[in-house]
């Protein structure tokens, strides 16, 4: 239309102008509506073309709007997905090859970390993962779908750090700032029935060919294994790799480790059947096998070390109890009988080959149990050696020692401005177990707070005891005794602070 309005105009214009009254004749006004008419022609096809041409652009554009129609309905059903089910992982990472921080199930995790994988229990980590994957498996066949094609990647990890004053049992006070602890865990879904995991650790303990402080931030290889299982379509399971072999739980809200770790818990190279219902409760074990480091003359280079464990987990109304015992058959590849920490004398059987052929394999056994109600955890843990190492191999009070360790924890969780706090008190005790360094005697008492979210911040006390004076023990290899050793009888606290961040 306006188009026409403007052609009007012109032709107006031209008829209106001084040049069409000037004319005289009747020739020159005959030529003059002769090329008025062929203007006003050739104007009227140049707006059918643009007619035409604007028919065009108009049928494109309604495509082009259809096509956005069409291509904005699976935008649409996503976002309508994602609101009816805004908690599943599905809508979260489905697609592609996911990589995720841990825990990747659930919007409310544990304001503390608890439930985190660095924070897991390293005993029977495997089947903890598995029925990680087992909620997932939950999960998608809740929302109709399947296992994704591609593996699925989560991350966990933490990086604590720490300051300590000590008054040791001979010598001056001393106090001491640390890289306390770092960690970096990788748990692999490849399928509903593979998985695996790895853990890079750091190790803080100093180099003894430097001097340099900064020198011993050495990463090493913690954990690594493969499981092949799926707890809801098949009740056993198979690990393979290296791992804390389930012997002992030694659980524990202290920032130091319990004694119980450095008599019975063993890091191996081993082959694992477990079995786990498919719901989280009942019995569930595991038989375990692997090559010790230790061994005696006729069984060393073979796979010559076994163990099991068997475990019952009870809810009832109000509280949880789970109460567990394990065997293991040789208590000599325990980490603190290969290593006891000292420099001269006995030093563990891990000193050297020599070292780690004894004269007889000493079994252990263990028993542990923890009780939750509501804002209240107890737990216990007892673990012996079955019969005495012969007198060749590890003494005490010059007979054959039969080392053993207990410890017991009382915990109260609250809050405290909303966040989530306890508090515990501990008592361990050792026993025959002298040549591995260890206190008679240890109370402990520890408050942790979570500020912000993933970390905690902890300040734990501790005093241990020495054997008594007139006590003695060695070693394999060992001419020394421990009766002139300046410690015994003696008694030694510790203050610790530590803050750690989890994810």
């Amino acid at each position: 239309m306006k188009l026409k309005s403007l052609v009007l105009s012109l032709m107006s214009g031209m008829l209106l102008t001084p040049c069409a009254f000037a004319v005289t004749n009747d020739q020159q006004v005959d030529e003059l509506i002769t090329k008025i008419n062929g203007r006003t022609q050739s104007l009227e096809q140049q707006v059918k073309d643009l007619q035409q041409q604007i028919r065009v652009l108009k049928q494109k554009q309604g495509k082009l709007n259809r096509k956005q129609v069409v291509s904005s309905k699976p935008l649409q059903q996503t976002q309508e997905m994602s609101v009816k089910s805004k908690n599943s992982i599905l809508e979260r990472y489905w697609g592609g090859t996911p990589v995720v921080t841990s825990p990747f199930l659930g919007e409310h995790s544990a304001f503390d970390g608890s439930d985190l994988i660095v924070n897991m229990s390293s005993i029977n980590q495997d089947l903890r993962l598995l029925q990680q994957w087992q909620m997932l498996g939950n999960e998608l066949a809740n929302t109709g779908k399947k296992f994704p094609d591609s593996p699925m990647i989560e991350l966990s990890g933490k990086i604590e750090a720490q300051a300590v004053a000590t008054k040791p049992y001979v010598g001056k006070k001393t106090n001491d700032i640390d890289l306390s602890g770092l960690e970096l865990d990788v748990s692999a879904g490849i399928n509903p029935w593979t998985s695996g995991f790895m853990s890079i650790s750091y190790d803080n303990s100093p180099l003894s060919t430097s001097a340099t402080r900064t020198s011993n931030s050495n990463l090493f290889v913690n954990k690594a294994f493969l499981s092949l299982g799926n707890l809801n379509q098949f009740p056993l399971y198979l690990t393979a790799g290296q791992f804390q072999v389930p012997f002992g739980q030694y659980s524990s809200f202290m920032v130091s480790s319990p004694l119980t770790v450095s008599v019975g818990r063993t890091k191996a190279r081993a082959l694992l059947l477990g079995y786990h219902p498919k719901e989280n409760k009942g019995l569930y074990g595991s038989l375990f096998t692997f090559k010790g480091d230790s061994s005696t003359e006729n069984n060393s280079g073979k796979v010559n070390q076994w163990g099991a464990n068997l475990a019952y987990d009870f809810v009832g109304q109000g509280f949880k109890f789970t109460l567990g015992t394990s065997y293991i058959n040789n208590m000599a590849d325990a980490v603190g009988m290969q290593s006891n920490g000292l420099t001269t004398g006995f030093t563990g059987f891990g000193k050297n080959s020599a070292t780690e052929i004894i004269s007889d394999r000493v079994p252990g056994a263990d028993v542990q149990g923890k009780l939750t109600m509501g804002p209240v955890v107890l737990l216990g843990e007892y673990l012996t050696a079955t019969r005495a190492f012969n007198a060749a191999d590890m003494t005490y009070n010059t007979q054959g020692a039969k080392p053993s360790a207990m410890n017991f924890e009382a915990a109260y969780l609250f809050k405290i401005a909303d966040k989530p706090s306890s508090f515990a008190l501990g008592y361990g005790q050792t026993g025959e177990a002298l040549a591995l360094a260890l206190p008679k005697q240890r109370y402990s008492a520890v408050f942790n707070y979570s500020y912000w979210k993933n970390t905690i911040a902890s300040l734990e006390y501790r005093h241990e005891i020495a054997y008594g004076a007139g006590d003695v023990a060695t070693g394999k290899n060992n001419t020394m005794d421990y009766i002139n050793m300046p410690m015994l009888g003696k008694k030694s606290d510790a203050l610790l602070a530590q803050f750690g961040i989890y994810f």
